[in-house]
């Protein structure tokens, strides 16, 4: 039971107002802020159950940190998280608006249907490029504020859930909204959070759910061989098509990502009622510039296909039901008048039939006549190309030199814009699908290691295979030949240790590194560890309590020379020192957030937040310190310096520059390639830059106008011979740039 007493004890500056709900794995109390005068709710954990079963408050706080920093309109903000005696708490917003359940005492219309869906899914697309699955989308989870803004909740509570001591075989969400892969225990993906959305469109849709499953599942449920039933004959075809995608058995079936069903939905609605249905739906709702424009633009045209001419037999039988009609209610007299109108419609569509035909036969012509000039002049160009080949002419001439030749892999993309520095020849690029990247090890040239937080599990990706597929949808089997797991069983846990990695559990892998002898490196980041693959593919713990309070998500690690290994204890705002005896000792930074101690010893430096690390040729140890927006580097002998990077609002690294003297944004990636070049992410402005070894200056590689075109960098990494491999998780790829 709940202590109001306690709870005054443990919240001093909130007042308790009520009880708001109560389950097995606590409570959720209204209540508001003292000073602040700000509602808030409360939703509390028992450490220690009535039951007796002990729950993991590690988890729940690391949990509440991940949520604290996921910050969207259409999602519940958090904005504390209190631990007192056995109660664990996070204080969120409190939204006084009640849930999608309780507010929808009658079928709502079908734009703001629409609508709900559109919020929904934009909040899911926030929090799958963030690496987490929702697992429990139900109309009890999207509440409301008080002025009627949608709100998702529960964000990672299935997580928590899944990590305080129950039986790894347990089901984890609410059967009527559950995805068949949530049932069998297969691997879950954003696609599992579509499915329950997609539930909770039909049943405000038809008034009812596609499955009655607040019993046990059938078998065929179980197992994903039952279908929907279609939705009923009231609700558009174009919108009942886009649900019913997304209740596919196969998530590979299912959309891609909770943007493109945002955008399935979006055309749908306004190909059926017009690009301005937004203002008839009740809900308000901030929309992505993607799905805005799909909202005002509405679905693709299709082509324009002139209509056969009708020929006696199809023009009789179309007719008939009208000829029929006309004698049933007066006579010959309305059959004769149907008749001529059937004739004069017959020659009208003739005739423009004809007049199409022509056109096309022109256009046709003209078309020909181009594609022969141009194969005439591809030719020629060939031919001069071979002969300056032949005489060695043009050899040092700008974009005249060959690309070299990688071995198996195959180039598909390549961007040619140029930005910041027109003199520089753009690098040639190609981009390989894989499912939510998080960081990259290169093996060699062919051969990648790739953390995946949101599936629990590390791959290794075969390059030659992958990048020769199709980016937008490759088919299973593919992305199998190309992808085999390396580490984890897809399922979030700590177990494992001894065995094949493969068989182990992991829970959101962060960071990894490959060391000299062939060991893969594993930021076990929600288990607060760092793990062992040898390269017999055997998994262990190397570190997990480096101090009495343990590590706190570790997000990145890197070794240095003679197997050093150093990792980045982020949320104690300290980097440690693993010699390959064994022996640990702090690297850089106090364990207090903050910038200071340029000059002087590392450890006595404060940092805040380090997010990657890298180690370059003269064993010196790189720090991308996020909070602090900075490249910080650790000498030999254990001092600290700043090498670029300065304080907010200093001029901008795109226009390039000395790294000391420009603002470098957000560093959340960092590597140093073969040649000393440091590649930095700055995924404020989602651009990466390049600081060359010799001078310190910074060009712009790569950001959404180029030179190379990316949307979402992540991590990075930088292969032997100077290939650049960079994460996209929200576009689903790996980026290659070759050197």
């Amino acid at each position: 039971m709940l202590d109001r007493a306690q709870l005054k004890a443990a919240l001093p500056e909130y007042a308790i107002t009520r009880l708001i709900a109560s389950g097995g794995f606590g409570f959720v109390v209204a209540g508001r802020h003292l000073r602040l005068d700000r509602p808030v709710a409360v939703k509390i954990l028992m450490v220690e159950s009535d039951a007796g079963v002990h729950r993991d408050r590690g988890a729940f706080a690391a949990e509440a940190r991940l949520l604290g920093r996921l910050t969207h309109p259409h999602i519940v903000r958090v904005y504390d998280y209190v631990e007192h005696d056995d109660l664990c708490m996070i204080v969120m917003e409190h939204c006084a608006g009640g849930t999608l359940r309780s507010r929808v005492t009658r079928r709502p219309s079908t734009t703001t249907t629409v609508g709900i869906g559109l919020a929904v899914a934009t909040a899911l697309d926030r929090a799958h490029q963030a690496q987490i699955i929702h697992r429990d989308i139900k109309p009890a989870n999207i509440l409301f504020t008080g002025d009627g803004i949608l709100k998702v909740s529960d964000f990672g509570i299935a997580k928590i859930v899944e990590s305080t001591g129950r039986s790894t075989n347990t089901v984890i969400g609410t059967p009527a909204y559950m995805a068949p892969e949530q049932f069998t225990g297969k691997q879950l993906s954003e696609a599992t959070d579509l499915y329950a959305l997609a539930t909770v469109l039909y049943e405000l849709l038809c008034g009812r759910r596609p499955f009655s499953r607040n019993a046990p599942p059938t078998p065929a449920q179980e197992h994903g061989h039952e279908q929907p039933p279609p939705l009923e004959r009231s609700v558009p075809p174009e919108i009942a098509s886009a649900v019913l995608r997304a209740l596919h058995h196969d998530p590979a079936h299912r959309p891609a990502t909770a943007s493109v069903f945002a955008r399935d939905l979006a055309d749908a609605a306004t190909g059926v009622f017009g690009p301005s249905w937004l203002t008839t739906c009740a809900v308000p709702i901030h929309l992505t510039d993607e799905v805005r424009e799909a909202v005002h633009r509405g679905p693709p045209s299709p082509p324009v296909r002139l209509p056969p001419p009708l020929s006696p037999a199809t023009s009789s039988a179309a007719t008939l039901p009208a000829f029929r009609a006309s004698v049933d209610r007066t006579g010959t007299t309305e059959a004769a008048k149907a008749t001529e109108a059937a004739k004069a419609a017959e020659a009208t569509e003739a005739a423009k039939a004809t007049k199409a035909a022509k056109a096309t036969e022109a256009t046709k012509a003209a078309k020909a006549t181009e594609a022969t000039k141009a194969t005439e002049a591809a030719k020629a160009t060939e031919a001069t190309e071979a002969a300056a080949s032949r005489t060695g002419s043009g050899g040092g001439k700008a974009g005249s030199r060959p690309l070299r030749r990688m071995p198996r892999l195959v180039r598909r993309t390549f961007t040619k814009t140029r930005v910041a520095h027109p003199a520089v020849r753009p690098p040639d690029s190609v981009d390989c699908p894989i499912n939510s990247p998080f960081d990259l090890a290169a093996a060699h040239e062919n051969v990648l290691f790739v953390s995946q937080q949101l599936l629990h599990q590390v791959s290794r990706v075969d390059l030659g295979l992958l990048t020769a597929l199709p980016l937008t949808r490759p088919s299973t089997a593919d992305l199998r030949r190309g992808i085999t797991t390396f580490a984890g069983t897809g399922k979030a846990g700590r177990g494992g240790d001894g065995g094949p990695a493969a068989e182990a559990e992991l829970d959101s892998p962060a960071g990894i590194a490959l060391a000299p002898d062939g060991a893969l490196y594993i930021a076990d980041s929600l288990n607060d560890r760092l793990r062992r693959v040898s390269a017999e593919g055997t998994i262990a713990t190397v570190a997990a309590d480096l101090t009495t309070g343990g590590l706190h998500q570790p997000r990145a690690v890197t070794v240095g020379l003679a197997g050093v290994r150093y990792l980045a204890d982020t949320d104690h705002h300290r980097v440690w020192r693993i010699d390959p005896g064994g022996a640990t000792r702090p690297a850089a930074g106090t364990g207090v957030p903050g910038f200071s101690g340029d000059g002087g010893p590392a450890t006595d430096a404060r940092l805040h937040r380090p997010q990657a690390l890298a180690v370059d040729a003269a064993g010196r140890l790189l720090i991308a310190d996020r909070g602090n927006r900075r490249i910080r580097r650790v000498d030999q002998d254990g001092r600290i310096e700043t090498i670029a990077g300065t304080t907010y609002g200093g001029r901008t690294a795109t226009a390039g520059g000395p790294a000391l003297a420009l603002d470098i944004g957000d560093p959340y990636g960092l590597a140093v390639g073969p040649d000393g070049t440091i590649v930095v992410v700055d995924s404020a402005r989602n651009q990466v830059l390049t600081i060359a070894a010799a001078d310190m200056t910074t060009r712009l590689l790569a950001s959404p106008a180029g030179p190379v075109a990316v949307t979402d960098p992540g991590q990075v990494t930088v292969g032997p011979t100077g290939t650049i491999y960079l994460a996209q998780p929200g576009r689903h790829c790996v980026t290659v740039i070759f050197a």
